[in-house]
């Protein structure tokens, strides 16, 4: 709202208000019969002024040095004030000056005259001036009869209008202050400009004490949610703020989340049209081995994504074609909100590359993420083109969520069970446990029945400790989970228990895979007897259709051919190869260079080993040929086989075959016999290695490299026997 200041009318102000007034009609709407010649001569308006003196005090409105309006005030008695000549300079309305000017006159009557009641008189046909009165807290009166004019030949009627100083502070409480304060009150700083107030060892009597303040003090309710176990959540907005206010039960703690930035969610409550979509994207997971992507196409065909994996290669193209292809609306595809977990690259870069490269292609509405201070978190990936795209999206709304919000779509609600304001004053030790947590829940689009989606984001130790005391199962079980931090001890094994899921979402890269699944982190996962299906995101890309059932999904199908893989590099998309670098962990391996012509594949390693998965254990038989043609394009380091072991992220120098390719093309081929018991690698027909030959458990095909460039003209992997 406009902030005023008001000082002592002038007799130079005279002129100025004189030429405020357009035309008669509206001079007499402000003066009634006061005055009966028009233009208004100033010196008339002055005398009417003296000849009052002591009993009105008159005031010009201004906004810095500009007077926009103006007003006096009559005392009647010691108690009661009235409120006359209200007038605004036509060159400020429409910009909530009006409003501006009276918040101004009342706050003059009730904390400096220390009225009792202040009141007016409106003509009934000047509506914009009586809404304004209204909206400012003015209640009308109903006197017999109503008071009358006659202006200009013609019978004017008006209505009495009325506050009193109760009303006056009921409306102009600020109840934030209030609750600041409190004792023991903790004044905590938030991202951006927020600010959270922190009153622990309360009850819930104080948070709904708070929310009737609040609601009943002009503060607008957005809405109210009890999330079970005793905690509330209330959203309030008022003057643009938003505020948050919440009751954690076991905490026995109020917060009060001051926000004067955020836009505010989608509340659009609707039955779905289309049915519901859950993409999990395959990611390539070449240079990192971490990232998620999520998209879902919500009841009215938009979409909503959580966010987006390293942007690799093409991924950023390949989200942009699941969007298109799953649209049913007219036009481009539409995201109604883009999630983001929390401040990590993988987590957020696919969608700045997409933003730099198809903009044009898609419609973006708003925009969700909750990050926390630098002072409460440390490990924030460099977030400067994050950052700088945020600034250009001036037709995005941004929304900061907290812990109680909903975002409401036709047929999918988002619940925000966790921000990182709930671990506050505390700072982090894992910036990890500062990811948002939230449920999802579904709508068929055939009958209505609801289910349940559980997103963690990167969540990890701390955050699913309080996740497990705040909420019990009613709130938590749900038929699908995405893992938390990609399984690399993200969620708690008491957190998996509640949750209690049927079908794991496993953002993560198959070679690690092999290995996590093994930890006791995810033990309850893997030996549940709940869990029927696990998508894990380096091994395939999966669509579910929550209208139906989730039937178990082999993601390495027989196919009936011998040919388990092949490549000519005839395509050059990196995104179509089912490859991935193993990276990251203790490996001290760094993702492999990768470049695609047509025809031909340039690979390309430092100093540090690199690993390139090139066929996963999942698809490999115990008895194959291996037949590959390279050369060696540079580098003086090593060129090797990693293979007959479950993992190159748990080494074994038995499992290496080193390869001296020559600066022409050759043939390498490595052919795997169980039944023989033998292995025998060739170049170019010539053996080089015989080696006995037992088929270990999961064993998949590697290529290492290490200050080596490679070119590769074609792959091929067929089954024998």
């Amino acid at each position: 709202m406009k902030s005023l200041t008001i000082r002592s009318y002038t007799s130079q102000d005279a002129a100025v208000i004189a030429e405020w007034f357009t035309d008669e009609r509206s001079m007499h709407r402000w003066c009634a019969d006061c005055f009966d010649t028009f233009p208004l001569p100033p010196e008339m308006l002055n005398r009417y002024y003296d000849s009052h003196t002591g009993e009105i005090y008159p005031f010009m409105a201004l906004d810095g040095d500009k007077m926009v309006g103006h007003f006096f005030l009559k005392c009647t008695d010691r108690e009661n004030v009235r409120i006359c000549f209200v007038v605004l300079d036509p060159a400020f309305r429409g910009q909530g000056y009006g409003k501006a000017i009276m918040q101004a006159a009342l706050a003059y009557a009730f904390d400096t005259l220390q009225a009792r009641t202040a009141a007016l008189a409106v003509f009934d046909n000047n509506p914009d001036a009586y809404h304004c009165y209204i909206s400012v807290g003015f209640r009308e009166e109903t006197p017999t009869p109503p008071p009358s004019y006659t202006v200009m030949g013609e019978k004017w009627t008006c209505r009495s209008m009325e506050m009193s100083r109760i009303d006056w502070r009921n409306l102009t409480m600020d109840v934030y202050k209030e609750f600041a304060g409190q004792e023991n009150v903790t004044v905590v700083p938030c991202w951006k400009n927020a600010e959270m107030l922190l009153l622990p060892d309360t009850d819930e009597d104080t948070y709904t004490w708070y929310w009737h303040e609040l609601d009943g003090h002009r503060y607008e309710r957005i809405s109210s949610s009890n999330r079970g176990n005793g905690n509330h959540t209330a959203v309030f907005r008022k003057d643009g703020i938003t505020y948050t206010l919440s009751y954690t039960a076991f905490e026995r703690t109020c917060r009060l989340i001051r926000d004067p930035d955020t836009d505010l969610p989608s509340r659009i409550i609707a039955y779905p049209k289309v049915p519901v979509l859950v993409t999990q994207m395959r990611l390539l997971y070449a240079c990192a081995d971490c990232g998620m992507a999520y998209l879902i196409r919500m009841g009215d065909g938009r979409f909503a994504v959580i966010d987006s994996g390293m942007g690799e290669h093409e991924e950023p193209e390949h989200l942009l074609e699941l969007m298109q292809a799953q649209n049913v609306r007219d036009g481009k595809p539409v995201i109604a909100v883009w999630f983001f977990t929390h401040p990590h690259i993988d987590h957020y870069n696919t969608f700045v590359n997409l933003m730099e490269r198809h903009r044009d292609e898609i419609v973006l509405e708003s925009v969700a993420y909750n990050w926390p201070t630098r002072e409460m978190a440390k490990g924030f990936s460099d977030l400067t083109r994050f950052d700088a795209l945020m600034e250009t999206l001036t037709e995005t709304k941004k929304i900061t969520p907290r812990d109680g919000w909903t975002f409401m779509f036709p047929g999918v609600h988002f619940h925000i069970l966790y921000t990182c304001e709930d671990l506050y004053p505390a700072p982090f030790a894992n910036i990890n446990d500062t990811s948002m947590v939230m449920q999802m829940t579904v709508e068929n689009s055939v009958d209505y029945t609801v289910r349940r989606v559980l997103w963690m984001g990167d969540a990890s130790a701390a955050a699913s400790e309080y996740l497990v005391k705040k909420y019990d199962r009613e709130v938590l079980e749900c038929e699908i989970m995405q893992v938390g931090h990609h399984g690399y001890w993200g969620g708690s094994d008491a957190l998996h228990r509640i949750v209690d899921a049927e079908v794991l979402l496993w953002p993560c890269p198959d070679f690690w895979y092999q290995v996590i699944t093994k930890w006791d982190c995810n033990r309850y996962l893997v030996e549940s007897e709940k869990v029927h299906t696990i998508y894990v995101a380096g091994q395939q890309e999966v669509v579910l259709n929550l209208d139906e059932s989730i039937e178990p999904v082999d993601p390495y199908p027989e196919t009936g051919s011998p040919v388990l893989y092949q490549e000519d590099f005839s395509d050059t998309s990196v995104y179509h190869k089912a490859w991935s670098s193993v990276t990251g962990g203790r490996t001290g391996y760094r993702g492999m260079g990768i470049d695609i012509e047509p025809g031909v594949c340039h690979l390309s390693a430092g100093e540090a080993w690199s690993v390139l998965e090139w066929v996963q254990p999942g698809r490999m038989t115990d008895s194959y040929v291996l037949t590959f043609r390279a050369k060696r394009t540079g580098g003086e380091g090593q060129t090797a086989i990693f293979w007959n072991h479950p993992t190159p992220t748990e080494w074994s120098d038995d499992a290496v075959l080193p390869l001296d390719l020559p600066s022409d093309p050759c043939t390498v081929e490595l052919t795997a016999d169980a039944l023989a018991g033998k292995a025998i690698l060739t170049i170019d027909g010539q053996p080089v290695r015989e080696m006995a030959y037992m088929p270990a458990d999961k064993h998949g095909l590697y290529l290492l490299l290490q200050n080596a460039e490679i070119d590769v003209y074609e792959i091929t992997v067929k089954a024998i026997g």
